[in-house]
């Protein structure tokens, strides 16, 4: 089937779209005053192929790292979300007492706490970790805590019955 004039109307944008994008990356690399914040896409293009032919050291070294870390952050926030979830919707003392707290650390810009994470941890593995870590937990945790809350009380009766435990 041949494409309608709409569909490659709308194609032809979006290549324009994503060369206009391209020139201004450049323009804005190449510009004396941006020079040292961004780099242009040529210089990007020339890492990535020197990453990818060898001849950039420790690229593998880096990503492995970065992912290390990504990961251990994103297992301790679950971890810590899904149990500090688990018990506030357990208990309504609990809630009473945290939900503020939660709540107001949970309107702190993540990004902007990373200062902070190094000033206090340094620019270690644990600091990336646990700024990882805060950004994952909060989605976590709440997630959490609204399915833990939504489950209905006739649901938690009929497993009451059949033998089940609070737990």
């Amino acid at each position: 089937r041949m494409p309608g004039r709409r569909s490659v109307i709308i194609r032809v944008c979006q290549v324009a779209a994503v060369i206009v994008l391209i020139a201004a990356w450049q323009a804005a690399g190449s510009s004396k005053t941006l020079d040292s914040t961004i780099s242009d896409p040529r210089q990007v293009a020339q890492w990535i192929g020197e990453w990818v032919t060898g001849n950039r050291s420790n690229g593998l070294d880096d990503l492995s790292a970065t992912l290390r870390e990504a990961l251990y952050g994103f297992v301790l926030g679950t971890l810590v979300g899904v149990f500090l979830a688990a018990c506030v919707a357990s208990s309504k003392w609990v809630q009473q007492i945290l939900a503020p707290f939660l709540a107001v650390l949970n309107a702190l810009p993540k990004l902007a706490l990373a200062p902070l994470f190094i000033l206090v941890f340094g620019a270690t593995l644990e600091a990336k970790v646990y700024f990882v870590a805060a950004g994952v937990f909060f989605i976590v945790y709440y997630n959490c805590y609204t399915g833990l809350r939504a489950v209905d009380d006739k649901q938690v009766a009929q497993v009451r019955s059949l033998g089940g435990s609070r737990l």
